[in-house]
């Protein structure tokens, strides 16, 4: 199989102290110097991980199959941060992608020897899990707007189920140890008097059995748990328990009720609620066994799309779970590539 080259590693914006980078992978060949990319987003429950956390080397070999640039970004994480400050990290990477033409970082004859840079005319915009939501809002909210979107496994496409409103009795997903909130290790997480540094990137870190050492890395599961995730994505304390009141008397998804429990300026975080024809062709891709994303989310996002008649596929997995794509690496590579191929003809 072939390996993957070590990205040019570029800085797209900073925040006071807070430095964001961007991996831009280069194809080792190309018919032209401005190429189409995929502009990609990490998963991590928003809450943990950086560019380089769960990167799908597969879809990078075969976007530089393709001759595209494949670009993995930073971008603020939950805890002080919500996905307003995001939602601009994801507008402003697509700014920066699109003056690629190019930047001092990709000017170097020796790590760019063909002089690439990027067609803003033709990106992408794709992420795994959390990552998938954050492709959904460049979908809607970025300039240039992306061509068409890769969804794998992601979350967002359905935010109004009980998988993010509903308290647990017991852990989530259930095949996961039960988090005990008074446990000290999430308190620094957690403090209003004295809240975390905001960051751009966590590094994942283990103890000698596997076990996630880091709160940041399970802090999410807590969320769920709790039935508070929202909350914090959005920054809006006691929302989640306005929304889940409403789902367990029946409310649809598309309920107006629903929509009027969302604040006004939160309204925009939600994409099933701004689905129009002008959304992007989408690629889903989502194993029928996830419990961490349930496979119902992106079923349910391809049928809004239907209804407005934008172009999608949904490519589900019998039998695979959350991050599948990762754990059995080679098995599903075919089918994996196969499936680019619904989203390479806007492009080309």
């Amino acid at each position: 199989m072939i390996s993957v080259e070590a990205p040019i590693v570029c800085v797209y914006k900073t925040v006071g102290e807070i430095v964001l980078r961007a991996d831009v992978h280069l194809p080792a060949a190309a018919d032209s110097r401005a190429r189409p990319a995929i502009v990609y987003f990490h998963g991590g429950g928003l809450t943990c991980g950086d560019r380089g956390s769960w990167k799908p080397e597969w879809m990078i070999r075969e976007a530089n199959a393709r001759s595209w640039i494949f670009i993995s970004a930073d971008y603020r994480l939950l805890l002080p941060c919500t996905s307003h400050d995001i939602l601009e990290d994801v507008k402003d990477l697509f700014s920066w992608v699109s003056s690629l033409n190019p930047i001092p970082e990709l000017a170097d004859s020796t790590r760019n020897p063909l002089g690439l840079s990027v067609d803003a005319s033709r990106l992408i915009a794709a992420g795994t899990s959390a990552g998938g939501y954050l492709a959904y809002l460049a979908a809607l909210w970025a300039e240039p707007r992306p061509k068409a979107v890769v969804s794998m496994y992601g979350m967002g496409g359905d935010f109004m189920t009980s998988r993010y409103l509903t308290p647990k009795n017991g852990p989530f997903p259930s095949d996961r140890p039960f988090l005990d909130p008074d446990d000290p290790k999430f308190a620094p997480l957690l403090s209003e008097s004295d809240p975390p540094a905001p960051l751009a990137g966590s590094t994942l870190q283990y103890d000698s059995d596997g076990v996630p050492a880091d709160p940041r890395m399970i802090i999410h599961r807590l969320f769920s748990q709790q039935g508070t995730y929202l909350d914090y994505v959005v920054g809006e304390k006691g929302m989640s328990t306005a929304l889940n009141a409403q789902i367990e008397i029946g409310a649809s998804a598309s309920a107006g009720v629903l929509w009027d429990l969302i604040p006004e300026r939160a309204r925009g975080l939600f994409p099933q609620f701004h689905i129009t024809k002008a959304f992007p062709p989408t690629l889903f891709i989502h194993g029928t066994a996830d419990t961490m994303v349930w496979a119902q989310e992106s079923v349910s996002f391809g049928k809004r799309l239907d209804e407005v008649g934008v172009p999608n596929k949904v490519a589900l997995v019998e039998g695979a779970g959350h991050s599948f794509d990762y754990h059995t690496e080679g098995v599903h590579e075919a089918m994996l590539r196969e499936s680019i191929a619904f989203v390479a003809q806007y492009i080309n």
